[in-house]
């Protein structure tokens, strides 16, 4: 029976890259998304992550008819940019509740049978935003701090339990997005969606004694 990797955020880029880079390493590949589109991915389910009933009801159903969930990545985001008068309420509090509200939902929904096994791992992608924050990205630098917090609370409390948790800033422009573009970026100066994900592969493979917190990824072009 193959391990199972559940990958909350599938897209275009770093979406796509997690469920190849699982599946190439001999995972059963789930992917969750708000418009249920597989990029690749073994399964697919169609998922508003923040609505915890949903979250709940989906991952209960998948892992009923595959299998427990190994390794779940949260890689769902908003991004979100404008100067703060422009940006409006709603739109703050909907980069918060996507980034980090549909991580703890993610998370309570397999962590209990993680925590039952002794085992696991729980991998959160982050951004150069969960550290500085940008001009005119007060709403995406707010929620990924906020997220990179989450993460760092839930690693202190699973490790001891057997759960690896761990938070992947990636810094840089992400290969075939239009963040490529809007950014004036290039693909020889953008990280590779599939490297990427062999690094969160890599992270779930880590024997207990050296596990990782936190791991940056960024091309060599980028300045930091």
């Amino acid at each position: 029976m193959k391990p199972v990797a559940m990958i909350a955020g599938v897209g275009p880029g770093l979406g796509a890259g997690l469920v190849s880079a699982f599946a190439n390493a001999g995972y059963e590949t789930v992917g969750l998304s708000r418009r249920g589109n597989a990029h690749g991915a073994h399964h697919s389910c169609k998922v508003d992550l923040i609505n915890p009933d949903a979250v709940t009801s989906a991952i209960g159903g998948i892992t009923e008819s595959i299998g427990p969930v190994d390794v779940y990545v949260h890689n769902a985001a908003l991004l979100h940019n404008g100067t703060l008068t422009e940006t409006k309420p709603e739109d703050f509090e909907r980069a918060w509740r996507v980034a980090v509200l549909g991580a703890v939902n993610g998370v309570q929904a397999v962590l209990p049978t993680m925590l039952q096994r002794g085992s696991g791992s729980i991998l959160v992608s982050g951004a150069t935003a969960s550290i500085r924050g940008g001009a005119n990205f007060a709403a995406f630098a707010s929620a990924k701090f906020a997220l990179r917090g989450f993460t760092q609370s839930l690693a202190r409390e699973v490790q001891p339990k057997g759960v690896h948790a761990a938070h992947v800033i990636l810094d840089g422009l992400m290969r075939g997005t239009p963040s490529v573009n809007q950014f004036d970026g290039s693909d020889n100066r953008s990280i590779d969606p599939l490297e990427a994900g062999e690094a969160f592969v890599w992270l779930a493979k880590q024997r207990q004694s050296a596990w990782t917190f936190e791991l940056d990824l960024r091309p060599q072009t980028e300045k930091f």
